[in-house]
């Protein structure tokens, strides 16, 4: 077994509707049943969740592999993804805004139009968190499924990134950016400083990754310490190419110790 344990003090998972029926179509195919009667039951049960994650994920045939993919992404596109309705008014009228700085003077957008610019965030929204999933389907992540588990469900939560305030918005169903790119470099860094600290063993940042980031090894150190982050998440901006959008990803946190 991984790490569910790290999963149920993180999030409750035994205990979410998606494993408690992830347990009964492992029970009818099976005849394994999951019961909740200890905290290692609750482990496996989790385990039998992720189970299915790594059956999609590992498929040999690249045709099974790729039409599990689609499914998965057809799911999460159907719960994290904005609908066209549910697109602001303000979307629009952040583009006729900028319009008017730009000196073209005031416009209205068309309905037709609109459905176009809806499609098009739409697209962007899909391909944007497509890259997350592909990437940690391939032979290239090299993480447990826990870890992949834990990276793409703090993906679905960022929102817009604040430039000013060095962090992510929290995302929600009227979100219209697009998910945070993949910067796959940090990535490594983050989930393998993560499973260090899952393993119970103390992060390892190197100097040439907090000189590349914007925080300062003082500025890092006074943050976490912060009660309000503490309550939180206490998160590390790593930029590791400076001309790319910085990836955060949640850090730094008060992991559950090890059973």
């Amino acid at each position: 077994m991984e790490n569910p344990n790290f999963l149920k003090q993180k999030y409750d998972l035994h205990n979410a509707p998606e494993v408690e029926a992830a347990a009964r179509r492992t029970k009818k195919r099976t005849g394994e049943e999951f019961p909740l009667n200890s905290a290692e039951d609750a482990n496996v049960r989790i385990q039998n969740y992720l189970n299915r994650f790594k059956e999609i994920i590992d498929r040999k045939d690249s045709n099974e592999q790729e039409r599990g993919l689609d499914a998965l992404k057809t799911v999460l596109y159907d719960k994290f993804v904005i609908k066209p309705e549910e697109i602001p008014e303000s979307y629009y009228d952040s583009i006729k805004r900028k319009h008017r700085e730009e000196g073209y003077g005031d416009i209205e957008i068309p309905d037709d139009y609109k459905k176009d610019l809806a499609q098009t965030l739409i697209a962007d929204q899909q391909k944007s968190l497509a890259n997350w999933i592909d990437y940690l389907a391939s032979d290239e992540a090299k993480y447990p499924d826990w870890l992949k588990y834990y990276a793409l469900r703090n993906v679905l939560k960022m929102g817009r990134y604040d430039k000013v305030k060095r962090s992510f918005t929290e995302r929600r169903g009227i979100t219209v950016s697009p998910f945070p790119d993949l910067n796959r470099e940090a990535l490594a860094i983050v989930l393998d400083s993560l499973e260090r600290q899952a393993q119970g063993q103390p992060p390892q940042f190197g100097y040439d990754i907090l000189r590349a980031s914007a925080i300062s090894e003082t500025r890092a150190s006074r943050s976490c310490e912060s009660k309000e982050i503490q309550k939180k998440t206490c998160r590390l901006f790593l930029t590791v190419n400076r001309a790319r959008l910085p990836i955060a990803l949640e850090k730094l946190m008060k992991v559950p110790k090890p059973m």
